[in-house]
């Protein structure tokens, strides 16, 4: 079980020297006896003894989303700080506790804020969650490396508390870690099922690859490892090209192919993180050359890998270009790593993770 609570920072119709926190607060699995103690206290500054409370309330869990208002007198507190530019204004703590029957399942803190007479407070998410249940990975499929920095890889994993809220992957090279490559789910997820991408280090030639998953109070999954090998698609790209709209991604293929992954970097001070994936796909039994992915609204990647996957589910060999491009070829034959085709009953497609 699972508890999501986040707050907003907007004007409300409080007492002259009263703060407000607003809470919206969502839950999965719930069971009768469950409540949500909320506690906010202010700082005492130059006192390592901290806090001084300003409320101490228990809400009971009444169904799956509901919102709280929390108000509380802040006269003990507006004294302690010399109002800055925008007025008079308290720095506070609020903790939320997940009670069941009076026990404490699960507790969190939202970190400092300040509050001003009149307004609600701002907080970022939070999750509680009652159960203490590791995570487990049921599915670990043999490892592709598409492209010379990239590895594919499909996974199924679970948390039977709901609370799964990352996945790392590492890639060894003859035994060697290289490169760690993590994802984090938010709002926090109870089941993973999907196409995932890892970083090697440019042809390094990683051999291996081990998987973890995390959930919201660091419980990990056993370590589950699979062989990396070469692209194992009936399927290759000569050239594409990308382009972009106000909100649309576009490419074109030659030849055409049944399914494309688009994997979208962007680069940093620290090297190249993986901004977003998409996959698009012809209608069943047809291949196209025309591929469209929606553009996220903050978008600055200029490269993307693109992977082609054939009729059964395996990818072929990955084509790196930039966003946008005219034209975009592959890396010369010697540079490209293959398996031999594996041949599937029947036609499958995962859904790449987002």
């Amino acid at each position: 079980m699972a508890l999501l609570a986040s707050a907003c920072m907007k004007d409300a119709p409080v007492e002259p020297h009263a703060g407000s926190v607003s809470l919206s607060v969502q839950f999965q699995n719930g069971t009768p006896g469950e409540a949500i103690r909320v506690s906010i206290a202010s700082f005492v500054p130059d006192s390592e003894e901290a806090l001084d409370s300003l409320f101490n309330g228990t809400f009971p869990v009444t169904s799956a989303t509901q919102n709280l208002t929390v108000q509380f007198d802040l006269s003990s507190c507006i004294n302690r700080f010399p109002p800055d530019d925008l007025g008079p204004f308290c720095e506070i703590e609020v903790s939320l506790e997940l009670l069941n029957n009076g026990a404490v399942q699960d507790q969190q803190f939202l970190g400092t804020m300040v509050v001003r007479p009149g307004q609600v407070v701002a907080a970022q998410p939070v999750v509680l969650t009652a159960g203490n249940n590791s995570p487990v990975i049921t599915t670990l499929d043999t490892a592709r490396v598409v492209e010379s920095r990239l590895i594919r890889y499909h996974l199924i994993g679970s948390d039977r508390d709901g609370d799964l809220t990352s996945l790392e992957a590492t890639d060894f090279v003859n035994g060697n870690p290289d490169m760690e490559s993590p994802y984090t789910f938010f709002p926090p997820l109870a089941t993973v099922d999907g196409i995932f991408y890892a970083f090697q280090t440019t042809f390094a030639g990683a051999n291996e690859i081990a998987v973890s998953l995390s959930d919201s109070k660091f419980n990990s999954s056993a370590l589950d490892s699979v062989p990396a090998l070469g692209p194992n698609g009936d399927v290759f790209l000569d050239s594409l090209s990308v382009d972009t709209t106000a909100d649309s991604i576009l490419v074109n293929v030659n030849p055409q192919v049944d399914s494309l992954e688009l994997v979208f970097l962007n680069e940093t001070s620290s090297g190249e993180t993986l901004a977003f994936t998409c996959g698009s796909a012809g209608p069943p039994g047809l291949t196209t050359a025309h591929f469209a992915c929606k553009r996220p609204a903050a978008f600055s990647s200029t490269m993307v890998v693109a992977v082609p996957v054939d009729f059964v589910g395996n990818p072929g060999n990955g084509v790196r270009c930039s966003v946008p491009t005219a034209s975009c070829v592959p890396l010369p034959a010697a540079d490209r790593r293959t398996s031999a085709p594996h041949i599937q009953a029947t036609r499958t497609r995962p859904r790449v993770h987002r």
